[in-house]
């Protein structure tokens, strides 16, 4: 029988960061919301810090209205992971760097869930707080040819 070469990995949360949060005056377009759909636009990317062992997730949600596009609110967001041992997960070629697939889609749907709670309770008490973060399949995200 083969012995298979597991690796220990330890990933605990180092920080969480709202960077950037804004929203519109939607007190004067309350109408439009309740009538059409609000849609998410999430961008996600990752910074590698080798000497201390952290991957940080950043993740930017723009919240529009459907029809219109009208921008109702932005948010980022820096979520950073201890990682260890780092190097276990790094794929190098050449000069790049980066993260196994299937840590980042651990990571991404660590993030994403910690953004939806973020996401509601920044909106509490607006016309927003209806328009939940959707959930998504983050290995989607992930999948190659």
């Amino acid at each position: 029988m083969e012995a298979k070469n597991e690796i220990q990995l330890k990933i605990r949360f180092a920080d969480i960061k709202v960077v950037k949060f804004s929203q519109s005056d939607i007190s004067l377009i309350t109408h439009e919301i309740e009538k059409q759909s609000v849609e998410y636009t999430t961008n996600v990317t990752y910074n590698i810090f080798e000497e201390d062992e952290r991957i940080v997730c950043v993740l930017n949600i723009i919240v529009k209205l459907a029809k219109t596009k009208e921008e109702l609110a932005e948010l980022t967001v820096n979520i950073e992971f201890d990682v260890s041992p780092l190097g276990e997960v790094m794929i190098t070629e050449g000069s790049d760097k980066r993260i196994k697939t299937e840590v980042l889609s651990h990571l991404t749907s660590i993030s994403a869930s910690t953004v939806r709670g973020i996401i509601f309770e920044r909106f509490k008490g607006s016309t927003l707080q209806s328009q939940i973060y959707p959930l998504f399949n983050v290995s989607n995200l992930f999948k190659t040819n």
